[in-house]
């Protein structure tokens, strides 16, 4: 009977011996169509070929039962297996669709309660859609209400499932909206500090500094010092640089780690600098310097921007100092720049001789920096020129153009024109001599004649009468 062959199957079942129970199972279906066990065999086949791993098959037998034994008690059962068996193929809109057959049809069945579970991870971790699960609560005919917090629990969770799993692009849209959404929310620190370290992977410059931003704004956290950092880097590169400098105090108020303490010193120093704030960058520069395990590149540039604002405030025997300081070593590019400028210094002060020696000693250093060396030799040209040495001064500069490099950096635009400005310099001296010495010529040839008209007069005068050429006196006759 069909009973006796779905006890054998059932057996053969509990041995793991899943293939002969499937035949005897589909004997029951063929020669005993309109037994009450029909139901219960579909059901089985179904579980045989699930534990077979089968999943074509298992689905086809869950469909059959649902689709011809509607009165079936293993419905509801089934349901939650294809839903199952969905998910397992990454077919989620399908497993949803089991799923909520379960809450509408069988609202009341043991799997009803299960099924809401399940629908509640497909839409928070296979779809991530929080929102899609909240809807889902207010329209379907089930007894379950979703509270605020909850709602904003499930919208966070939902984003940071996707983020821990690596999945930036569409996390960071979750974050943003979860941010939108609840302005009051639980997470937002770490809302707006996931989304940050993706829009900064995305190189979203803008909406990680605003999130990052928003992060150092709230109380100290494990996010905080890494925000700073962030979010500093931005702003400097950015050039906001008053934003920069009051997100680089708080770092270096709050830092534990005492690299970007020194980092956040540093980056208010060159701050102030790129500002033109000269005044608070030589302060900054001399807070720098004030740390003991300063590196010998931090050192330098410290100097450097206190050399360099003295210089453009025009306090130069304080950038003189600062700079000799650093031209002990022209093999760097701060030290060869320092070279040039201390030889720029003598020569505005009118102190040629100590100028020259300043450009003759450069030379003979090993310095790699070629630009500042370049510029060594057109302030030497300059030299020649106020020594009225134009020959030494414009062949400098005509080497200069010939030899130096680097076509672009300005450079050769520079010795040109001076070169220029020389030669029209000459050319001006010369049409002056040349001027003068006309003038000279016609004042010479003016006294020439002058004195030709002179000696013509004088000739007269002296000239002796020949004879017979006197001119007789007139005689007068009596009347």
């Amino acid at each position: 009977t069909s009973y006796a062959l779905f006890q054998k199957a059932f057996s053969l079942g509990l041995l793991k011996d899943y293939s002969n129970k499937i035949i005897i199972l589909s004997t029951i279906l063929n020669d005993y169509p309109n037994s009450i066990y029909c139901d219960d065999a579909v059901y089985e086949i179904g579980n045989s070929y699930f534990s077979l791993e089968n999943s074509d098959m298992a689905i086809t037998s869950y469909t059959q039962l649902v689709d011809d034994y509607n009165e079936s008690p293993y419905i509801p059962k089934a349901y939650l297996k294809l839903g199952l068996l969905y998910v397992n193929k990454d077919q989620p809109q399908e497993a949803l669709a089991a799923y909520k057959a379960v809450t509408q049809k069988y609202p009341n069945s043991p799997q009803a309660k299960p099924a809401i579970d399940l629908i509640k991870n497909i839409y928070t971790n296979d779809l991530s859609d929080a929102d899609g699960f909240i809807e889902f609560t207010k329209d379907a005919d089930i007894n379950i209400n979703i509270t605020e917090a909850q709602e904003d629990s499930l919208n966070y969770r939902t984003a940071e499932k996707l983020y821990m799993r690596g999945n930036c692009d569409k996390s960071k849209e979750l974050f943003a909206n979860y941010i939108s959404k609840f302005a009051k929310g639980k997470y937002l620190l770490n809302a707006n500090f996931y989304k940050a370290e993706c829009n900064f992977q995305a190189g979203e410059k803008n909406e990680a500094l605003e999130s990052y931003t928003y992060v150092a704004s709230q109380e100290k956290s494990e996010f905080t010092e890494d925000a700073l950092v962030k979010a500093t880097g931005i702003a400097f590169t950015q050039g906001k640089y008053d934003e920069a400098i009051d997100l680089y105090k708080k770092l270096a108020k709050i830092a534990d780690n005492k690299s970007n303490i020194t980092r956040a010193n540093a980056g208010i120093m060159r701050s102030y600098y790129n500002k033109k704030d000269y005044d608070n960058s030589v302060k900054s520069a001399i807070n720098v310097l004030k740390n003991p395990e300063i590196t010998d590149n931090k050192y330098r540039e410290a100097h450097y921007i206190i050399a360099r604002s003295f210089y453009e405030k025009k306090d130069y025997p304080a950038a003189f100092d600062e700079y000799q300081l650093l031209a002990e070593d022209v093999t760097t590019d701060e030290g060869a720049e320092a070279k040039y400028r201390l030889a720029e210094i003598f020569f505005m002060n009118e102190e040629i001789d100590d100028a020259e020696a300043e450009i003759n000693d450069f030379r003979t250093q090993n310095a790699s920096n070629k630009y500042w060396l370049a510029k060594a030799y057109i302030l030497w040209a300059e030299i020649f020129r106020a020594k009225n040495d134009y020959f030494y001064a414009t062949a400098t500069l005509q080497s200069i153009i010939d030899n130096y490099g680097n076509k672009t950096d300005g450079i050769i635009n520079e010795a040109t024109d001076k070169f220029n400005a020389i030669e029209e310099e000459i050319e001006e001296d010369e049409d002056l001599d040349n001027a003068i010495n006309e003038d000279i010529l016609k004042e010479i040839n003016e006294i020439d004649n002058l004195i030709d008209d002179d000696s013509k007069i004088d000739n007269e005068k002296d000239k002796p009468t020949l004879v017979g050429t006197e001119q007789k006196p007139e005689t007068k006759t009596e009347e």
